[in-house]
């Protein structure tokens, strides 16, 4: 659906992660957990309230994350990587396609 010119769009809405407490670190490693790494297409912006918003230039995928969370997400937007099973914030940000499988030819 296009926003088209005469529609207003709030390009800080709000993630639906915004209710839950944040992580302070990333996931441990499970058995069956997959290898994550942020995606070469995730830009990341932060607002002067301390919110980072998050982009994908790729898809076009936007989410704004609150300012309580912003550490723990910029801890699993890294390149080095980490392993975890797709659940909670790794499996919204696998679904917004901020993380992408390790290995991924984007």
């Amino acid at each position: 659906m296009s926003m088209g010119l005469s529609q207003k769009f709030n390009i800080l809405q709000q993630s639906p992660h915004d209710l839950m407490p944040p992580e302070t670190v990333p996931p441990p490693e499970e058995e069956g957990a997959g290898r994550w790494i942020s995606s070469r297409y995730t830009v990341r912006a932060t607002t002067e309230d301390g919110r980072l918003v998050l982009w994908n230039s790729y898809n076009g995928a936007l989410s704004v994350i609150r300012q309580e969370s912003r550490e723990s997400v910029e801890a699993l937007l890294t390149k080095k990587g980490f392993a975890a099973r797709p659940l909670g914030m790794v499996k919204y940000l696998r679904d917004k396609g901020f993380l992408v499988k390790e290995g991924t030819d984007e």
